[in-house]
């Protein structure tokens, strides 16, 4: 398990595989994945209407998309929903990196139409609180592959897997990348 988790680390363990990903940085106004892939000069570049940037051959960044919400409306909103779901259907996976309390309209549609949803969370008092009240504002979505992908950067402050199974009782919880990995293949 990583001590710094990443997303970009999945993808390094996901890079020497055949299938086609898109990599979705949905963190408006904060997006960062293109400084990780060192794409900085091609994100400059991004237009209203391209937003991938190549990663290699299988992996591409859809990004920048921070660059349509001028007036935060609905048609923006749409228009955001519209390029993920255009572009998506051109992958064999997609995975999506998302802040919580940022917009939360179109994190609930997203999360709404995907297949799996795999909840990113320190193992911590903090980051298990958060999770919790976010499945909770997310009650409705009827998403049966709901997963829980534990990591920890201090071994003194995680919480005992007994615990995390009683809280989060109907949710899938990963313990180890290799199951992570095995889950996105």
């Amino acid at each position: 398990m990583y001590q710094n988790y990443s997303p970009v680390h999945i993808i390094e363990d996901l890079k020497n595989t055949k299938k086609k990903i898109l990599l979705i940085d949905l963190k408006l106004g904060y997006e960062d994945m293109h400084i990780v892939f060192h794409k900085t000069k091609n994100y400059i570049k991004i237009e209203d209407r391209n937003f991938l940037i190549n990663i290699n051959k299988n992996i591409k960044l859809l990004t920048g998309l921070s660059k349509i919400i001028k007036n935060n409306n609905r048609q923006e909103k749409n228009k955001i929903i519209s390029i993920i779901e255009k572009n998506a259907k051109k992958y064999d996976k997609v995975i999506i990196e998302i802040l919580d309390k940022n917009f939360p309209e179109i994190n609930k549609r997203i999360i709404e139409k995907t297949e799996k949803n795999i909840l990113i969370l320190e193992n911590n008092f903090k980051g298990i609180k958060n999770t919790k009240n976010n499945l909770e504002k997310y009650k409705n979505i009827k998403n049966k592959n709901i997963y829980l992908f534990l990591y920890e950067q201090e071994k003194d402050k995680k919480i005992c897997i007994d615990i995390l199974k009683e809280i989060f009782k109907k949710i899938k919880i990963i313990k180890q990348e290799k199951d992570l990995i095995k889950l996105l293949k």
